[in-house]
């Protein structure tokens, strides 16, 4: 801001302070020194500021106030931004304003200065609102690195058993069969509040938007906000899908009438307004549309006598892990915009359990069979063509848990220990020693990486080999989905299983 003396950017830059006055000489005899910008029309001078870089951009809005004004220009800022890929204003509409004022007189430079100048001088210069987006990026990595962040408690009664958020609304499962859904962005947080059709806890769920797909034993449940549209039953038989309708029950009458089977896992993801969903050991995915919850198709299995073992998404395809038999299993990739099996891997000697996407890499994590000496098994294969890229082998035992990706990085653990892994050079970057027995990894953005061990759990930089800073939850196997994280916040199921946020914008 002018007349604040030298101050730093978001850049690290100290802006001079530098007379105002468009005219200006020296002593010598051939030197004039003339503020071209400043004297070209507006329109004229924000075109020649537009072929500055962001860095050289906020270096110039430090001039003098006439530069001010000509920085402050929308279309340029939403150039840069848009050279970044943060093409949207999310950053500014649905900017947390229950801890924002925190971290601004935290941080440094031009944003810090506004906010705490915004009240007190009604002439002060609105920054404008692509100027904002771009800093408050730029800024995310520096708070993560610098933990700058504020932490809240957003729900502590009943007891939460899983949590889902699509970074807007943030829908907790509870104890008793309850759904709170809270809005992370603005205050106040509780949005609604409804119940699940059955007496028992909610084991999973997934929220997008108005939508919530709510899991009660092996009973899927569509709300729209919190009105009921349909429920889909995986226990009861083929036969008994469409639950409501072939029983003839009302969704009142239903736990009542509903007896639970033999539990197993249930697959379910939200894509372009439908719900796809199956179970382990079933043959095929259902379809149904989230607004009336009809089914739309069924995607059936090229070889019947194989069976579901887990499926994951991205982008426009399905990647689902078949068995075969008891040592055989079946990657088959699935792509949705033109109904078709693009390609299949096969891995004879080890039984591969999940299966993630990196960036460019398709992942199964297996447990090695009788013809192999080893105990865990990593096979990496190319996400387009399913060509193996590489492979590598543990004396430890893989779980679920234990592995994760970033990027095209493998991060996996072993006693003690976690590593990272370059698949395509076939390079052990890293190995990170941790506090204890590493349970639980989960891929955070940037470089980060949580680490739960049975001691404690901690935030790691990955790439430094690091340790950033403390993380006061457990792991528990029991409640997987404890946890989601994007660039600016963290959700997760402290140890009194109630929600707490750790917001870094």
């Amino acid at each position: 801001m002018a007349g604040m003396g030298k101050e730093k950017n978001i850049f690290g830059i100290k802006s001079r302070k530098i007379p105002a006055d468009i005219l200006m000489e020296d002593n010598s005899e051939d030197s004039l020194r003339v503020d071209i910008v400043g004297l070209l029309p507006p329109e004229l001078g924000q075109m020649v500021l537009s072929y500055l870089s962001a860095k050289n951009l906020a270096v110039c809005s430090g001039v003098c106030r006439k530069w001010r004004d000509l920085t402050n220009c929308n279309p340029i800022w939403r150039r840069h931004c848009i050279k970044e890929t943060w093409c949207t204003l999310d950053m500014v509409e649905n900017y947390r304003t229950h801890f924002s004022k925190k971290l601004t007189k935290k941080g440094d430079g031009l944003l810090r200065q506004y906010y705490a100048n915004y009240e007190n001088n009604e002439n002060l210069l609105n920054l404008c609102s692509w100027r904002i987006n771009y800093e408050r990026h730029y800024e995310l990595p520096l708070n993560w690195e610098r933990n700058r962040s504020c932490q809240y408690r957003l729900v502590d009664r009943p007891p939460v058993t899983c949590l889902h958020c699509d970074s807007i609304r943030l829908a907790t499962g509870c104890e008793d069969g309850s759904v709170i859904v809270l809005n992370v962005n603005k205050v106040p947080y509780l949005e609604y509040r409804f119940e699940g059709l059955l007496n028992s806890k909610i084991i999973s769920l997934k929220i997008f938007g108005k939508y919530c797909i709510v899991q009660q034993c092996m009973l899927l449940q569509i709300f729209e906000d919190e009105y009921f549209v349909d429920a889909k039953s995986f226990d009861l038989g083929l036969s008994m899908i469409e639950v409501l309708p072939r029983s003839g029950v009302s969704p009142e009458e239903l736990n009542t009438w509903y007896k639970p089977g033999k539990y197993k896992d249930v697959f379910f993801e939200i894509y372009l307004g439908n719900l796809y969903a199956t179970h382990r050991d079933a043959q095929c995915i259902y379809v149904w549309s989230l607004r009336n919850g009809k089914r739309i198709t069924a995607i059936h299995v090229t070889n019947h006598m194989c069976k579901m073992r887990d499926m994951c998404f991205k982008k426009d395809r399905i990647y689902i892990i078949f068995a075969a038999s008891r040592s055989v299993r079946h990657i088959s990739v699935y792509d949705i915009t033109i109904e078709k099996w693009i390609f299949e891997v096969t891995t004879p000697l080890c039984k591969t359990q999940k299966i993630m996407c990196a960036d460019s890499l398709l992942v199964g994590v297996a447990v090695a069979g009788p013809a192999l000496t080893c105990t865990g098994v990593i096979n990496v294969w190319d996400i387009s063509n399913g060509k193996l890229v590489s492979e590598r082998h543990t004396q430890e035992f893989l779980s679920r848990s234990s592995v994760s990706t970033a990027y095209d990085v493998i991060i996996y653990s072993t006693t003690t220990t976690v590593n990272i892994w370059e698949p395509r050079t076939d390079t052990l970057i890293r190995r990170l020693t941790t506090d204890g027995n590493p349970l639980f990894l989960k891929t955070l953005p940037f470089i980060y990486v949580a680490v739960f061990t049975d001691k404690t759990a901690y935030v790691w930089d990955w790439f430094n080999g690091s340790k950033r800073f403390r993380l006061f939850s457990k792991y528990n196997a029991e409640m997987p989905e404890f946890m989601f994280a994007d660039e600016t916040m963290i959700l997760l199921l402290d140890e009194r299983s109630s929600v707490q946020m750790i917001g870094f914008c």
